[in-house]
This record gives C-alpha cells, sequence and structure tokens, in this order.
C-alpha cells in the first residue's frame, strides 16, 4: 500500500468532522493509518479566507512568518484517500498543495508532508472571523493533542462570528 503524510491543521484535525463530511458527500471514511502531533515551523496560523459555501465565515490558512509555528497532525494516509482530502480543501481552485517539513511532538523531523495552503487570488488582506463551530473544532483538537496552553489561549482569544443555523444568506 502506498502511503503519504498530510499536516492537517485545521478542521480536518478532528476524525468525527472528517468522517460526516464524507458520509456527507458520498465518500468512503478516511482511514488515519498513524497520526503525531507536529510542528510547522516558520509559519502563522492565519484566518484570511473566507469561505463561503461551507461556513460562511473565516477558515483556516498558513502564512511564511520567520520564528512561528502551526501546530497540527501530521497524519499519514492511503495514497487512494489523496483526492478526498483533495475534494475537502477545494484543490485546486480554493486551496493549493505544498511540500512542507515539521517536527514530531518527539522532535522527528519528517519532509515531503503534504498540507494545503489558500490560493493568493483568495486570501484577504484583514482576519476573517471563524465560526465559532469550525474554532472550536480546532480547539478541541488542540486540547485532545496537547498542543501548547498558549498556543489553545491564541485560538480561544479568536473572535468567533456566531451565525444563526437556516439562515437565509440573501448576499
Amino acid at each position: 500500500m502506498k502511503t503519504f503524510n498530510y499536516f492537517a491543521y485545521g478542521s480536518n484535525m478532528d476524525k468525527d468532522y472528517l468522517d460526516q463530511w464524507c458520509r456527507d458527500h458520498n465518500h468512503p471514511i478516511i482511514e488515519f493509518l498513524d497520526i503525531r502531533p507536529a510542528i510547522l515551523e516558520d509559519y502563522k496560523l492565519c484566518f484570511n479566507y473566507y469561505s463561503e459555501k461551507t461556513w460562511q465565515a473565516g477558515a483556516a490558512n498558513i502564512k511564511f512568518e520567520e520564528n512561528s509555528k502551526v501546530y497540527g497532525l501530521l497524519i499519514r494516509l492511503d495514497e487512494k484517500d489523496k483526492y478526498i482530502i483533495r475534494k475537502k480543501e477545494g484543490y485546486p481552485n480554493y486551496y493549493s498543495e505544498i511540500s512542507v517539513t515539521v517536527k514530531t511532538f518527539d522532535n522527528e523531523i519528517v519532509n515531503d508532508v503534504l498540507t494545503y495552503k489558500v490560493v493568493k487570488e483568495r486570501e484577504r488582506d484583514e482576519h476573517q472571523p471563524p465560526a465559532k463551530e469550525y474554532i472550536d473544532l480546532i480547539i478541541n483538537s488542540a486540547r485532545k493533542y496537547g498542543f501548547p496552553v498558549e498556543y489553545i489561549k491564541y485560538l480561544k482569544h479568536l473572535e468567533p462570528k456566531f451565525i444563526e443555523k437556516n439562515a437565509k444568506n440573501f448576499s
């Protein structure tokens, strides 16, 4: 079986949410073959993308910034599941694939790891507040996998956008 390493830093860290997305979109459930908390150095987590279709609010992105860190999960997946991750991330129109190097919490350096970054045309100059449900998925994963307290505090201090369920969007 051919596998690849994937670095998740947003809602895809939450396996239950990802499984539900797969069911809702008629895709097979993705099996996480291995999961390890990891750090992407010299990048910063930001919310400079507005997810119109899924969240009607900001969604996670990464941008290069020296001496910053993004915490996430290094997940080993079967190669056959790459197309599902691509669909979920809106590749190539919304997120592009980039290859990064991450460091696991036990200091193993892992090269050639696939992650996603918002395409330049869809990045905004200003912060896009994430939906409360969305940021809660990230915070819950951060707690579950032992991310640093400072990182969790950063996530908690993001002003979420409260979205009324079943509200009509007339814009």
